[in-house]
């Protein structure tokens, strides 16, 4: 969801997740700002993810079938020296590749079980290459 400050869409994403919570389902929640680094995303993303079956393979803790990630403020981190949002890059590699690379290893961890939802101002600073995957919803001002 994007639209201009003030038309709930944080508190409406919030409540429709809420709505359809269930034992299947576990839910993350942050909030993107100026100074959010790929880093802290992939760690707080892997917080909630266990492995199964093989051990490059992670799925979401507890035995649930789905974890919902939901960011507010897609838009806010800043770009890198040369126009990039190493946060948005990295969503963006999970979503596509189905995935991202361990930070030690170097090795390939699958993440399955993701549902990704959003919510932004209406600014052109994401890429996109990442828009693409959602389903852009517009609230207007009132």
């Amino acid at each position: 969801m994007f639209g201009p400050t003030g038309t709930s869409k944080s508190c409406t994403i919030e409540l429709t997740l809420r709505h359809f919570h269930d034992q299947a389902t576990t839910y993350l929640q942050t909030s993107f700002s100026g100074q959010t680094t790929a880093w802290q995303i992939q760690q707080l993303i892997e917080s909630k993810m266990t492995t199964r079956k093989r051990h490059n393979m992670f799925a979401p803790e507890q035995n649930r079938e789905k974890l919902v990630v939901f960011i507010d403020e897609l838009n806010m981190p800043v770009k890198a020296k040369y126009g990039c949002q190493p946060p948005i890059e990295l969503i963006r590699q999970m979503i596509e590749s189905g995935g991202c690379y361990d930070l030690q290893t170097k090795e390939f961890k699958q993440l399955v079980g993701m549902v990704w939802v959003s919510a932004m101002l209406p600014v052109k600073v994401i890429t996109p290459r990442l828009l693409r995957h959602y389903q852009l919803i517009y609230v207007p001002a009132f």
